[in-house]
């Protein structure tokens, strides 16, 4: 994966994490909350999936399926 779409991949995963936490913030946008931190992690589990070797992929899925 290019460094520039890497980079701006963690960045989104960041926002989202931050409006994330605002969300889960009060009980009537717990929901949006929940969902912008769910969707924040599949986006940064992906980018490191993608930017990883392929030499490192088995251990990348190891600690996945571990956790």
């Amino acid at each position: 994966m290019h460094e520039v779409m890497l980079a701006a991949a963690y960045l989104l995963a960041a926002l989202l994490f931050i409006l994330s936490l605002r969300g889960l913030s009060s009980q009537q946008t717990a929901r949006n909350g929940n969902f912008y931190g769910a969707m924040g992690m599949v986006m940064a589990i992906v980018a490191t999936v993608l930017a990883t070797s392929d030499l490192a992929l088995p251990h990348v899925l190891a600690a996945i399926i571990g956790g």
